[in-house]
């Protein structure tokens, strides 16, 4: 990999070639972690923008191994002064820590692919460019009477890795996203969109489909819970994917806790359905390499309905003698309890129907835009419970008859799942508060459950 040098880059990489030398001196092995991230945010509420926030963090996270002892410190500063403290921190912690007989070693330096996952233009947004991206969807609401409120933010991440072994990485990735929940009277509409570049966002679409959501979510009728056949649009299946991400995370699976657990290689979905962890595409926020400084993978999750695979750090590759997929957290995770690895660029695969082509096969149903609070009651069977929100309509015939009130659901997703009559052509890149991403197309599903009205 061809390390694009720039002022960051230098500084972050010089951080890290002074971090390595001195740990050379003082332990067997030391590894070194990066972090640095811009947060830029202008958010919304009532037709008029309510904070407008900047902000730069930096992270450091060195690791030293020495007579099968690990120690680890954290900081935030990258003069040389705090570094020699970190390094000589993190070998006091080591004596003190137990006795590993086999440590698991930091990774050797291996060819890592050239991705384009960040957008140079995007680092020099100002905060009154956001501020008109922000006022093109107020000024729409406002036109039709309508309120508007939400964000339009930018992250920016710089990422390096270097260790003894020889491992020296320096990465880059921006993520913006726009979206607006717009608000009548008696309902609303939602919308959003996430891309690497500002440059590519649309307010005015965002706009638009928004209000359209709104001026047809009102006045919602009341629908009995139970069980309905169901149009979900991309964000709606967003929703649902990056919440079950942890079933592919080897620990659960081995421990008996995923619902892919026994069942490697047997069908679990419907043969439409192939996920891939995928961060090397261009069509999400590509990503090069791990914080283990492995290079990252494509692995292949569900393959037309099968399960297939699951994705691994250097730790659990190791544990359950398999090869690093290049999803190594950042090791603040891992000192925190953190789960451990989970795929976090998601890729559903499209199919050949249009939304509108899905609407028009729908004899009698429910069309979602997106789900809200979802939450996991039993990873075993993917029983999830969420509601519906800003935007459930009644479906019959082919066409939307009415707006109803939002629904609680409560569903087993291998169940909805193993049972998809169509598969939307187009898709859409979700992402979640955590920062993972899913491109994701829109679902028709031949039932889902729904459990309780909700009279909002």
């Amino acid at each position: 990999m061809q390390i694009q040098e720039n002022q960051i880059a230098k500084q972050y990489l010089d951080a890290v070639d002074y971090v390595v030398k001195m740990g050379k001196c003082l332990a067997e092995e030391i590894h070194c972690a990066v972090l640095g991230e811009s947060h830029y945010l202008t958010r919304f509420a009532n037709n008029q923008v309510i904070q407008n926030v900047r902000k730069r963090d930096v992270q450091v996270v060195i690791q030293v191994q020495r007579n099968g002892q690990t120690g680890v410190a954290s900081g935030n500063q990258l003069d040389r002064e705090s570094l020699e403290r970190l390094v000589q921190r993190a070998v006091l912690l080591a004596k003190y820590s137990p006795v590993e007989s086999e440590p698991t070693p930091f990774s050797q330096p291996e060819i890592v692919s050239q991705v384009f996952g960040f957008d140079d233009a995007s680092e020099f947004v100002s905060p009154e460019e956001m501020v008109q991206a922000v006022q093109q969807i107020v000024e729409e609401a406002t036109s039709h009477s309508l309120q508007a409120a939400g964000a339009c933010q930018l992250f920016l991440r710089d990422q390096v890795v270097a260790n003894s072994q020889g491992v020296r990485l320096f990465g880059r990735q921006s993520c913006a996203k726009l979206h607006t929940v717009v608000m009548g009277e008696k309902g609303s509409g939602y919308a959003e969109q996430t891309d690497k570049s500002f440059g590519a966002m649309d307010p005015q679409k965002i706009a638009k489909i928004a209000i359209e959501k709104c001026l047809g979510n009102q006045n919602p009728i009341s629908l009995e819970p139970g069980k309905y056949p169901v149009l979900l649009e991309p964000k709606a299946v967003g929703d649902l994917i990056l919440s079950i991400s942890n079933s592919f995370n080897p620990t659960h699976y081995h421990e008996g806790q995923s619902f892919l657990s026994g069942k490697m290689g047997y069908r679990v979905w419907d043969e439409k359905l192939s996920l891939t962890e995928d961060p090397l595409s261009k069509d999400g926020i590509p990503e090069a390499f791990d914080w283990d400084g492995q290079a990252r993978k494509k692995v292949p999750l569900i393959q037309e309905g099968v399960a297939n695979g699951l994705v691994y750090d250097i730790d659990t590759a190791k544990r359950y003698q398999q090869k690093s997929t290049g999803n190594g957290q950042f090791p603040i995770k891992k000192l925190q309890g953190m789960s451990g690895p989970t795929p976090t660029h998601l890729h559903l695969e499209a199919g050949k129907d249009s939304i509108e082509e899905m609407l028009k096969g729908m004899e009698r149903g429910i069309l979602v835009t997106r789900f809200h609070y979802i939450g996991m009651q039993n990873t075993k069977d993917l029983l999830l419970t969420g509601t519906t929100r800003d935007g459930t309509f009644l479906v019959e015939n082919g066409q939307i008859k009415a707006p109803i009130y939002n629904l609680r659901f409560t569903q087993k997703l291998n169940e909805a799942f193993q049972s998809v009559t169509a598969v939307g052509s187009q898709t859409q890149l979700v992402s979640s508060w955590f920062g993972s991403t899913c491109r994701v197309p829109a679902l028709s599903l031949k039932e889902f459950t729904f459990t309780e009205q909700l009279r909002h």
